[in-house]
């Protein structure tokens, strides 16, 4: 059985349907606890779980070495847009994803995604 969108988007299971119409709709029924994102696919929260669960603890002697360990655990795409918090303090809002950074000081790391921080006094 056929089922159609009326965008004319047209798909065989009706789940797929469902999907398609909560594009129109806006509706996120799949809630994250520890942070305020909404999903409309189950599997776009799993993914977003996940970066919640990499750890990342406070910097003993090189981030460095800490941001590559924390990069390879994750392994999918990712996205940073660069915030200058002060004058000597530049964060990476990091969007779902694997790439990290960090200040050129290496004074501070951010992923606002994955909800933790590094902070090297």
């Amino acid at each position: 059985i056929s089922r159609r969108c009326h965008c004319d988007y047209e798909y065989d299971h009706s789940i797929h349907l469902k999907v398609q119409m909560r594009v129109h709709t806006g509706e996120r029924p799949f809630q994250f606890h520890l942070c305020p994102r909404n999903f409309s696919r189950r599997g776009n929260l799993v993914v977003h779980i996940r970066a919640h669960k990499v750890p990342v603890t406070e910097c003993k002697s090189n981030l460095r070495a800490l941001l590559d360990k924390h990069r390879r655990i994750l392994n999918f795409v990712l996205i940073a847009v660069l915030y200058v918090l002060d004058s000597t303090t530049i964060a990476f809002i990091i969007g779902i994803g694997s790439f990290c950074s960090f200040s050129g000081d290496l004074s501070f790391f951010s992923c606002i995604c994955i909800l933790y921080e590094v902070s090297c006094d």
